[in-house]
């Protein structure tokens, strides 16, 4: 009679060693993908003391989508509906809607700057790196969109890695001039739910960067001493342009593959032996 016990452990070495178990799906390195979320406010709310950190920044709506800065003629319709049912739409004359994720962001708190009744806050530094591709990997953001009536050339999907900007109410700084940009155009018409993708390479951006450098003799010295300087961040955009037409997203994914490393799968394991596996 076969021993009960064979049975979960031949069936958990069978699951480990799976691919589809195995395999590492990347994660969406953006905040509220699905412009459902509405739990922040960014409403000002004027206090009478420094420091004093607002009560009401926090599960009070500001209808505009927590992590997304929108400009323009964009539209949140049925805002008011429960999450899920909010549709989010880029509209003519001219709209966009952009988010910023941390890269290689870092403050320095030996040297401050702006808001001097407060003491200052700590300036972002960039960060060098001898082996940049090491730190910077390859970026894939991709948007599930709809369109109606659409001229040509209308919306685009834009992917880039930027520098540090200066001290700005923004916790990742300024708004800067990027290093390295991938432009996508979407399809004109209308059109049904489809993915559409654009991707900036690594090498890209580390090609970019060198380019910079070689027309600044200071960064230059730097780049060839300790590295160029590290993107402090990324930025996605989804922009529509047109005198008609309209644009509905659904889904926003930035993705990255991670540190080149051996697959789980082809690792051997003293799990993978249990039941008679190897």
């Amino acid at each position: 009679m076969r021993n009960r016990r064979e049975v979960p452990a031949l069936f958990l070495c069978l699951l480990l060693a799976s691919p589809a178990v195995c395999a590492e799906s990347a994660a969406n390195l953006l905040r509220n993908s699905r412009f459902q979320d509405d739990w922040l406010t960014l409403l000002p709310e004027n206090k009478n003391h420094h420091w004093c950190y607002s009560s009401e920044f926090y599960n009070r709506r500001d209808y505009n989508p927590d992590g997304w800065s929108c400009k323009g003629s964009w539209q949140w319709r049925n805002a008011d509906a429960p999450p899920g049912q909010r549709r989010m739409f880029l509209a003519a004359p001219e709209a966009h809607v952009t988010q910023r994720v941390n890269w290689v962001a870092v403050y320095d708190d030996r040297s401050l700057s702006g808001f001097p009744d407060a003491g200052g806050f700590p300036t972002m530094r960039a960060q060098r790196n001898l082996k940049p591709l090491s730190m910077v990997r390859d970026l894939t953001f991709r948007v599930r969109v709809r369109g109606k009536e659409l001229p040509e050339k209308a919306a685009a999907l834009r992917l880039a890695l930027c520098p540090p900007g200066g001290t700005s109410g923004d916790p990742l700084g300024e708004i800067v001039q990027p290093v390295a940009t991938e432009t996508v155009a979407l399809p004109s018409g209308s059109f049904d739910w489809q993915w559409v993708e654009v991707k900036l390479p690594a090498v890209a951006w580390l090609q970019a960067a060198k380019d910079a450098a070689a027309k600044d003799p200071k960064e230059s010295a730097e780049a060839a001493k300790a590295g160029p300087a590290l993107p402090a961040t990324v930025s996605v955009t989804i922009a529509y342009k047109a005198p008609a037409g309209e644009l509905e997203m659904d889904e926003a994914i930035l993705t990255e593959p991670g540190p080149a490393t051996p697959a789980i799968a082809t690792r051997r394991h003293p799990m993978f032996i249990l039941g008679g596996c190897s």
